[in-house]
């Protein structure tokens, strides 16, 4: 505390216990008196010790200075620390911390800055390892400046705490020096978060604080899989904090469903980070999974993509992946109410409970299909974990696809008992909130918006458009109505990246390896060779005859995996455009046949292509440049008189044009003739060409057409392709 004349901050370093707010989470140290700083106005002072205890003396520091000044004190923290108290401006500013009013500490003897510079940061909050030497401090503050202490106010003094691990790192503007004894004080960062989220939680009856850190609601980050083991009961978490206290939502008892709103800048996204991260540290990813929806083009889930629990982001810059995962949604639906069904259970708790609480670690690997009943290592059936569903944005989900929008609601209605939650955020919901959303989204938060209609839709008051222009400030509507301070996770994505490394490394720890299962099948690969296709037989499809040839893998999102397409010989067109791999695939056409040891022939407009197949059924390769030779190969097989056999037209176009050099129209006749006739001659013909091909009149009748990258939408209908489907790349 300050002195009698209120000219020093003094800190304690060393010596007798005393009096300590007892802070929420581990790694706490007696406080000791023999050692004290005073920090006087100006005062540039470097500790200097071993990293872990410098960076732990340096927290207990800044600690001690909140605690004891209140309001008073305000501090510059490096780079990498936890967020800590009320930034300035709210969250996203670079740095700048106050404690907010505090309830224990009364302000003493007038404003305080401190600014603190650290070689190294704190190892629980390290974004990630980094080969660069860690950056010195700056350059001297200038004659009368305030030491780089962040914004002042009249009569303001300020100083400046080096944190060094050696005397020669230590700046020659420090004007005092301390090399730490070996008793010091050192704290976690989890602790000094603890401490400080603290003096920012009120009393009842106490105004709500500006703002509530994250870090200090989440408690220590080691040993993750620990808490993992005995999760709670339900979807809980502590999405804020209330006039009495820290308040702990629970989805699954209060929900299943919810629904949030706030205007830019009222801290919607923050809230959905916050609550995201504090479901993480509780609940390990057999427990809860997450799939991230985000129509503003990813901005606020992509720094959770890492997290072991994210099943997957999507965004609107990809709506077919959208389309694609409600459909195998759907499917997860069906497999869960099966599930239950079998176990005798009426929902997932009761088959949690018949169990025994186990819970599954994904079973997808080694091909098995993605909604597999899952097993422990005794072979008894698990449970599948919880699956959130988050949707940041839902207006503009609405105006473009509407129909995913109305997927996922009745998604919602159907996984009420099956462990399926979904919440729906928007800046805007007036007009928004359909009946259905309203029924079932039961559960809702509103932080400021800007009109008493978006809070009339939301909470069915007008209070949300009366709240003040605090960044966090909400409304939490259960059983009851109440104002709520939402927490923020800090500066820098410090705090987002420790939750990252701490959940993977837990997961890692609780021998899980690989995340759980997703509820959808891996993407189709962007190349595939045919020693990669698995046989029809082991993939579960029909495949039987001589002409069963495995040609492609498909993508079956209502059976939540991959599958393989067998060509059983009927008439196929092959259609794209230059370089999108139609060749490729009458190459392969060829090399199975080969295979199977079936009689195939070649007409193409560049032979040369498939010089490199060989084998002893291989007929005929004929060029377009040989139109005589091309045509008595079709005349040929016209007849039937070949058995079965295999036909591949590579550049069907081309070589049609070509035949009319024998005479007018009789390229096309040709091969119109042969295309219809096909199937009673014994022939299996496959044609590639470009997407125009599929519209000529002579193709009509070639009902199996593989299209291949169609360029646009107009392409995609025009080949018979549905919309949404338009393949993202060649081949």
């Amino acid at each position: 505390g300050g002195t009698e004349g209120g000219e020093l901050l003094r800190v304690p370093l060393a010596g007798r216990r005393r009096r300590w707010p007892e802070p929420r989470a581990p790694g706490r140290r007696r406080q000791h008196r023999d050692t004290v700083l005073d920090l006087a106005d100006g005062d540039r002072v470097a500790l200097v010790g071993p990293a872990a205890q410098v960076l732990g003396a340096g927290r207990w520091v800044v600690a001690q200075l909140l605690v004891r000044h209140g309001s008073a004190m305000s501090c510059v923290l490096p780079p990498g620390w936890p967020a800590l108290g009320h930034p300035r401006g709210g969250p996203g500013h670079d740095g700048h911390v106050r404690p907010g009013p505090s309830h224990d500490v009364p302000a003493r003897a007038g404003p305080w800055h401190l600014a603190v510079h650290a070689p190294a940061q704190p190892r629980s909050a390290a974004p990630a390892p980094s080969s660069d030497p860690p950056a010195r401090p700056p350059a001297p503050p200038a004659a009368g400046s305030r030491g780089d202490a962040g914004p002042t106010s009249p009569g303001a003094r300020s100083a400046v705490l080096v944190l060094a691990e050696r005397l020669e790192d230590v700046p020659t503007w420090c004007t005092r020096v301390l090399v730490l004894p070996p008793g010091a004080v050192s704290v976690t960062a989890a602790w000094l978060a603890a401490v400080t989220t603290a003096l920012a939680t009120p009393r009842a009856g106490a105004t709500l604080p500006a703002a509530v850190p994250l870090a200090g609601l989440l408690g220590d980050l080691d040993h993750l899989e620990r808490r993992w083991a005995a999760p709670p009961p339900g979807l809980a978490a502590v999405v804020g904090v209330d006039r009495a206290g820290p308040v702990e939502f629970d989805l699954a008892a209060e929900g299943p469903h919810a629904l949030v709103a706030g205007t830019t800048g009222a801290g919607k996204s923050e809230l959905l980070l916050a609550w995201l991260l504090g479901l993480a540290v509780r609940f390990s990813p057999a427990d809860l999974q997450l799939v991230l929806v985000d129509y503003k083009g990813g901005a606020t889930f992509d720094v959770l993509a890492a997290l072991p629990h994210t099943a997957g982001v999507l965004t609107d810059l990809d709506p077919a992946a959208t389309t694609r995962a409600l459909a195998s949604l759907r499917a997860e639906v069906r497999r869960r109410e099966r599930v239950l069904a079998a176990a005798g259970a009426r929902d997932l708790a009761g088959y949690r409970a018949a169990a025994g609480g186990a819970t599954a670690a994904g079973t997808a690997a080694g091909g098995a299909a993605v909604g597999s009943t899952a097993a422990d290592h005794t072979g008894a059936c698990v449970a599948p974990p919880r699956l959130l569903v988050v949707v940041d944005e839902f207006r503009a989900l609405a105006d473009t696809h509407p129909e995913v929008l109305s997927g996922l609601v009745r998604l919602a209605a159907q996984g009420r008992s099956l462990g399926i939650h979904l919440v729906l955020a928007t800046q805007r919901p007036a007009g928004a909130v359909t009946p259905e959303i309203r029924a079932n989204l039961t559960a809702r938060i509103c932080l400021r918006v800007l009109d008493a209609a978006d809070s009339l839709d939301v909470l069915a008051v007008p209070d949300a458009a009366r709240l003040p222009a605090v960044p966090g400030r909400a409304l939490l509507r259960t059983a009851a109505l109440r104002e709520i301070q939402v927490p923020w996770t800090g500066p820098h994505g410090a705090l987002v990246a420790a939750v990252l490394a701490a959940t993977g490394s837990g997961w890692r720890r609780a021998g899980q390896g690989a995340a759980p299962a997703r509820p959808w099948a891996e993407p189709l690969p962007a190349a595939l060779t045919l020693t990669e296709l698995p046989t029809p037989a082991a993939d579960g499809s029909s495949g039987e005859g001589p002409l069963a040839f495995p040609l492609a893998r498909t993508d079956l999102p209502d059976e939540q995996r991959l599958g393989v397409w067998t060509w059983d010989g009927a008439a196929l067109l092959v259609a794209g455009g230059p370089r999108t791999g139609r060749t490729e695939a009458l190459r392969a056409v060829v090399a199975q046949a080969l295979r199977a040891g079936v009689a195939v022939h070649v007409l193409a407009a560049a032979p040369e292509r498939f010089a490199d197949l060989r084998g002893p059924s291989l007929g005929t390769v004929v060029g377009a440049d040989d139109p005589r030779r091309a045509a008595q190969l079709l005349h040929l097989l016209a007849a039937g008189r070949a058995g079965t056999t295999v036909l591949v037209v590579d550049d069907a176009d081309v070589v049609a044009d070509r035949l009319d050099l024998t005479g007018p129209g009789r390229g096309v006749s040709a091969l119109g003739a042969l295309v219809r006739g096909a199937s009673q001659a014994g022939l299996a013909l496959a044609l590639s060409g470009p997407p125009a091909l599929v519209g000529a009149r002579w193709t009509e009748s070639v009902r199996t057409r593989l299209v291949l990258a169609p360029r646009d939408e107009t392409e995609s209908l025009l080949a018979g392709v549905p919309a949404g489907l338009r393949a993202p790349h060649a081949g």
